[in-house]
C-alpha cells in the first residue's frame, strides 16, 4: 500500500471522533490517538484509538477484535468498537488512568515484589485469561506494558486484538500464533521477570529452577500451582553442589524432621506403598493392608537393547479406585525414552487397566546402564462421598535400560554403568512442590496429542530440536 494512503485513512477514521491527539505507544508499527467518543449513555468519554494492520484469516486482528467485544470480566478492559479503512484496523477502548505493571513495579532501589504481592497481581489476571479462553478469545501479546494498575485500584488487562503474536517481543511465547497456551506462557514470563531476589530467592539455583518450571507451564492450572507454591518451591529447592567436572548439579537436601508438604495436590507416594506410621500410630493402630487405588507397574522391569537399536517398555496402569480415572499427562526424564502416540486424556474405568508403551532409542547411547523416570498425572472426580472436586495423583516410575554392546549383552553392574546423556532441565511443573534432587524432565511424551486442558505440556521446544 502506498504510504500516502495512510494519512487519508487516518483522516477518515479520526473525523468520527472528537479532538483526536496523537499519543506515544511502546509498540513498533502501532499509532495511537487520545480522542473523545460517545458512550452508550450518549455522553462523551475519552478513548484511545490504536491503528494496526488488519491482517487476514481467522487469526486476524479483525476477527480477534470482534471476539473481544463480548468480553465482560472485572480484570479485562475490552475494545469499545473497531473500524476498518485502507487495510488498517482502528480499535477504540476506554481510557483508564493508572500505571502499567512495569511502571508500578520499577523502583529506584530495584527491589522486587514479594511472593504474596505477585499472587495478588497475577492470580486475578490468570482468572481473567481462564474466562476469556473459555469464550474462545485469546490476547496474543501479554506483557507488563498492557497490564494496568488503575488509580482506583483496579487491575486490568488491556490491548486485546492490538498486539501481534509474531512481533519479536512476543515470538518466544506465541511462536507467531494467537493461542491460549501462548497467553499462559506470556503471563508466566511476566512472573519470571519479577520473581523476588531476596531471601531464598537470592540463590541462583533456586531462581533457575523456578524459572525453568515457569517456562514449562502451558496451562493456567500449572501456572496457578506455581504461583500458589512460590515460597514452598523456594524453601524446598535443593542446594548447589559442584562435582569434579566443574558442572553445577542440584543435590537433595538432608531429610527434614517433618515430612515435606505439597500445595494443592496429594502427597506423592511411590506406587504400591503407604506412608510409614509414626511410633504412636504403630503401637495403637490395628494392622491392616490397604491396597493403593491406582497401581502403576513396568513390563518388564529391566530391558536390554542393542547399541544403535531400540526396544519397547510398557507402563501398566490399573484402576482400583471407586471412580474412573483420567491420565492427564505423561512425561519422561530423558530424550531416549518416548511414549508411543496416545490420545490424552486417557480414561480408565473402575477395575479397568491400560498399558502405555514407550519406545527406547539407543541410537546415541554407549553400552551401559541408563535410567529414566516416567511421570504421570492422574485425575479422578470426587471421593467416595460424591464430591465433585477432582482428586489429582502423581506417580513416578523408573525405567531401567541396559544398552548392550554389539558383541553381546552387558552385565548389570553399577560400577561399569554409563551416565545418562546430557543433563536435562528441572522437573515438570505438576511435580514441582515436591522437587527431587535428580535432573528434571527433558521430554513431554505424547504432547502432540495433549488436549488444551491437559496438564503440563512442558517440553515441546525440545522435541523440535
Amino acid at each position: 500500500m502506498a504510504s500516502e494512503t495512510i494519512p487519508e485513512s487516518d483522516a477518515r477514521i479520526l473525523a468520527l471522533f472528537d479532538s483526536p491527539g496523537e499519543v506515544e505507544t511502546p509498540t513498533p508499527g502501532v499509532k495511537a490517538w487520545l480522542a473523545g467518543d460517545i458512550g452508550p449513555d450518549g455522553a462523551p468519554r475519552p478513548v484511545i484509538v490504536k491503528r494496526v494492520r488488519e491482517g487476514a484469516g481467522t487469526g486476524s486482528r479483525k476477527a480477534r477484535a470482534t471476539e473481544a467485544l463480548q468480553l465482560a470480566h472485572p480484570q479485562i478492559l475490552p475494545p469499545r468498537r473497531w473500524l476498518a479503512d485502507g487495510g488498517f484496523l482502528y480499535i477504540a477502548r476506554d481510557v483508564v488512568r493508572g500505571k502499567n505493571l512495569r511502571q508500578a513495579l520499577t523502583t529506584a532501589s530495584g527491589e522486587r515484589p514479594g511472593p504474596e504481592l505477585l499472587r495478588k497481581l497475577l492470580l486475578p489476571l490468570l482468572d481473567a485469561l481462564t474466562y476469556a479462553h473459555g469464550q474462545g478469545v485469546v490476547h496474543a501479546g501479554i506483557s507488563p506494558e498492557n497490564i494496568l494498575i488503575a488509580d482506583d485500584g483496579r487491575l486490568l488487562l488491556l490491548d486485546y486484538a492490538t498486539t501481534d503474536p509474531n512481533a519479536p517481543r512476543h515470538q518466544p511465547n506465541y511462536a507467531g500464533k494467537a493461542t491460549a497456551a501462548g497467553d499462559v506462557r506470556a503471563l508466566g514470563s511476566v512472573l519470571a521477570a519479577y520473581l523476588p531476589t531476596g531471601g531464598a530467592f537470592s540463590n541462583l539455583a533456586v531462581r533457575g529452577r523456578i524459572e525453568g518450571l515457569i517456562r514449562r507451564s502451558d496451562s493456567s492450572e500449572d501456572l496457578r500451582e506455581i504461583l500458589n507454591s512460590l515460597e514452598k518451591l523456594a524453601a524446598n529447592t535443593p542446594g548447589m553442589s559442584r562435582p569434579k567436572d566443574g558442572v553445577p548439579t542440584l543435590m537433595p537436601q538432608e531429610p527434614a524432621s517433618e515430612p515435606p508438604t505439597t500445595i494443592g495436590i496429594p502427597r506423592l507416594e511411590m506406587p504400591g506403598t503407604r506412608p510409614s506410621p509414626s511410633p504412636a500410630e504403630e503401637s495403637s493402630a490395628p494392622v491392616e493392608t490397604v491396597p493403593p487405588p491406582v497401581t502403576v507397574s513396568l513390563l518388564p522391569q529391566g530391558v536390554h537393547v542393542p547399541q544403535g537399536g531400540g526396544g519397547v517398555v510398557g507402563l501398566h496402569i490399573r484402576n482400583e479406585a471407586p471412580q474412573p480415572i483420567l491420565v492427564r499427562m505423561v512425561a519422561t526424564q530423558h530424550a531416549w525414552l518416548n511414549v508411543r502416540p496416545i490420545t490424552l486424556p486417557l480414561a480408565i474405568p473402575v477395575s479397568g487397566a491400560e498399558t502405555l508403551e514407550f519406545a527406547i532409542s539407543a541410537a546415541r547411547l554407549t553400552p551401559g546402564e541408563y535410567r529414566s523416570e516416567v511421570y504421570l498425572t492422574l485425575e479422578r472426580t470426587g471421593g467416595t462421598d460424591g464430591a465433585a472436586n477432582p482428586i489429582r495423583e502423581k506417580h513416578v516410575s523408573e525405567v531401567r535400560v541396559m544398552v548392550d554392546s554389539v558383541g553381546g549383552p552387558t552385565t548389570l553392574n553399577s560400577q561399569a554403568t554409563a551416565p545418562a546423556p546430557a543433563a536435562a532441565g528441572p522437573p515438570f511443573p505438576a511435580n514441582a512442590p515436591k522437587i527431587s534432587g535428580g535432573p528434571g524432565c527433558a521430554v513431554l511424551a505424547g504432547l502432540l496429542l495433549l488436549v488444551p486442558v491437559g496438564l503440563v505440556p512442558l517440553c515441546l521446544h525440545l522435541l523440535r530440536q
